[in-house]
C-alpha cells in the first residue's frame, strides 16, 4: 500500500522547518523505490535551494544518511555548496511523529512544499 515520504530540511540560521511531502502515488509500479526515494529528496533540496535569494544559500549541507551524499552533491552540481554526512545520529524522522506534522505527510493528497 506505501505511505507518502517527507524531506525535513532544518535552517539553523532561521530556525526555519521545511516540510517537502512525496504522494505514495510516485512510487507505485516502482521496482527501485529507495533510489526514487533518494532522487525525489534531492529533487526537492534543489528546489528549496533555488528558492533563496542566491546571498542567502547556504554553502554548506549536513545530510543524515551517508549514501544520499553522492546523489544531492549530483543534483545540485554547485561547486560553491558541500555537502556533508554527519557521524551524529540525528534522529530528523521522530520529527513526524510530532501530530501536526505527522498529520501534514499523512493527509497529503499530492507532492506539496511546507514552511513552518
Amino acid at each position: 500500500k506505501g505511505e507518502n515520504g517527507a524531506v525535513t530540511i532544518l535552517n539553523p540560521l532561521t530556525g526555519d522547518l521545511f516540510l517537502s511531502i512525496v504522494h505514495k502515488s510516485v512510487f507505485v509500479g516502482q521496482k527501485r523505490g529507495e533510489n526514487l526515494a533518494i532522487e525525489k529528496a534531492a529533487d526537492a533540496i534543489k528546489s528549496w535551494i533555488q528558492s533563496i535569494p542566491q546571498n542567502e544559500r547556504p554553502k554548506k549541507i549536513i545530510v543524515t544518511r551517508s549514501r544520499f551524499r553522492p546523489k544531492l552533491n549530483a543534483v545540485l552540481s554547485d561547486p560553491s555548496i558541500s555537502v556533508i554526512a554527519t557521524d551524529l545520529n540525528l534522529v530528523v524522522s521522530q520529527l513526524l511523529n510530532h501530530s501536526r506534522l505527522g498529520a501534514l505527510r499523512t493527509d497529503a493528497t499530492s507532492n506539496v512544499s511546507h514552511r513552518l
